[in-house]
């Protein structure tokens, strides 16, 4: 998009915190969500869902896409943009946590994309704790959570969906992530936690 700044490290890459999980995993604490999050699902593959949160049989829609924002008007209108490009086809949500930004991101959303449900917080919440916000009320089979400053490719939601469908023993799904030079982002690949890295 010409309207992006070219030296945007993350401008065409899915987010270094982009992970889809299947609802119904559960996940270690509540305010432990990270890149990591679809790791920690699979720990417990029959266990139940974070506290407050729908299981999987009463899943309304296919996706939820959680996005945390902080100050960042003009990245979240383009990551939302291509939020809806990617799921035309795909029956899902997008839920946007604001942490008390004072860029007027609130505004743009409500005003540019009604249909995205908004949660605007008076304080900074932190992105672990906002996430989980939203997650207590998405209602999709998988959720995605994103962060702000990401353009999503077109055909990539549709296909991590249809591996997800395809493998049901996986708990999360990670993809893999460029920069806008197209070259490969190294953080889309992580190792598994461990006492000294989770």
């Amino acid at each position: 998009d010409p309207g992006i700044p070219a030296d945007h490290p993350h401008v065409c890459q899915l987010s270094s915190l982009l992970c889809l999980y299947e609802r119904g995993f559960r996940l270690h604490g509540h305010h432990i969500i990270s890149e990591l999050v679809f790791y920690l699902s699979l720990q417990n593959p029959l266990g139940a869902g974070i506290e407050g949160t729908p299981k999987r049989q009463y899943c309304k829609l296919k996706l939820s896409v959680v996005i945390v924002s902080y100050n960042v008007r003009f990245y979240l209108e383009q990551c939302i943009a291509s939020v809806h490009r990617a799921t035309r086809g795909i029956e899902s949500e997008i839920w946007v946590v604001d942490n008390h930004s004072q860029d007027d991101s609130v505004a743009l959303i409500r005003q540019n994309f009604p249909e995205v449900h908004v949660i605007a917080k008076s304080q900074n919440l932190g992105f672990a704790r906002a996430n989980n916000i939203a997650i207590r009320k998405a209602t999709g089979q998988y959720i995605l959570l994103l962060n702000p400053d990401t353009i999503v490719g077109e055909d990539t939601l549709r296909e991590v969906i249809d591996f997800m469908d395809r493998h049901p023993k996986a708990g999360g799904c990670g993809v893999r992530m460029m920069h806008n030079d197209g070259s490969d982002a190294l953080e889309s690949r992580r190792g598994l936690p461990g006492p000294m890295t989770a």
